[in-house]
């Protein structure tokens, strides 16, 4: 990535509502042992969606996204764009892999190791902060790498499924969950200029995934429409923030999150998971 795209991203998600004061905030409120605190503590909070799961689906996908990839302990797994580190987490927690994630944002990478020490996952997760489309590892190196709501961020996509490409080694698994555009994006240009704008997406079409993804000598196995998904977690946040902002008080995180849905209910906005494997070498 360029300059210019970091520095967005990096504005973007420094300052971004979920992080792990908040988390950890949360956690007090309800009661939580810091010292003795879960994965699952982190993942899941039904009242406000206050986690380190920062991605559509929260920890049921994550682990859905892992069964339909095969993952299984002991397995080298990329998280990439980890974020907060919450699927990476999951994965390690639950699947038993062993799982590197990679998060551009400093901040965002600090907080990810930190949550990983507090619920004792540090011998099995790790972090390093890089950009996604320059990778620090070794060709082949990983049995899969995975991703949840993050690669929309990245704007050359052939260069970032290259690099997932050739880190994942023959007969392994790329396997990532995003939103799309929809069949009717074109419809729409004005409400997704201003989506992308404000979280910083650089939305492409399913078949457009399917075309890099097999430019990079990846054999897709499968593309899954999630967009039911995207609209239950939409309708999820809504339902916080007006409580949160009751009176009619503005917000302007509500108003994105109206947008949204409505994008989603003309067909213009579309959520999906892709599977895709390395071949075997002949």
């Amino acid at each position: 990535m360029n300059r210019a795209e970091i520095a967005e991203i990096r504005r973007v998600f420094t300052d971004h509502p979920l992080r792990e004061s908040r988390i950890l905030a949360r956690l007090r409120r309800d009661g939580v042992d810091l010292e003795h605190a879960s994965e699952r503590d982190l993942a899941d909070d039904p009242r406000g969606g206050i986690t380190d799961q920062n991605h559509i689906g929260g920890r049921t996908l994550a682990i859905a996204l892992g069964a339909r990839a095969g993952l299984r302990a002991g397995m080298r797994v990329l998280d990439l764009c980890a974020g907060l580190g919450g699927t990476a987490r999951v994965l390690a927690d639950t699947l038993g892999c062993r799982v590197v994630g990679l998060e551009i944002t400093p901040a965002r990478c600090r907080d990810a190791v930190s949550l990983t020490r507090r619920v004792g996952l540090a011998d099995r997760v790790r972090f390093v902060q890089g950009d996604a489309s320059a990778l620090p590892f070794a060709d082949g190196c990983f049995d899969a790498v995975v991703g949840q709501s993050a690669w929309s961020h990245v704007a050359d996509k052939r260069r970032l499924l290259s690099e997932a490409a050739r880190v994942v080694r023959a007969g392994g698994v790329v396997a990532f969950e995003d939103a799309v555009t929809g069949p009717r994006a074109a419809e729409h240009p004005d409400a997704m200029a201003a989506l992308s704008r404000y979280w910083c997406f650089h939305l492409i079409p399913a078949a457009a995934w399917r075309g890099h993804l097999e430019a990079c000598g990846l054999r897709v196995r499968t593309i899954e429409d999630l967009t039911g998904e995207l609209a239950h977690d939409a309708h999820r946040i809504l339902d916080y923030l007006r409580r949160q902002y009751s009176g009619g008080a503005a917000s302007p995180h509500r108003e994105r999150w109206q947008g949204v849905l409505a994008l989603v209910d003309v067909a213009a906005l579309c959520y999906a998971r892709f599977i895709a494997d390395q071949p075997e070498a002949p």
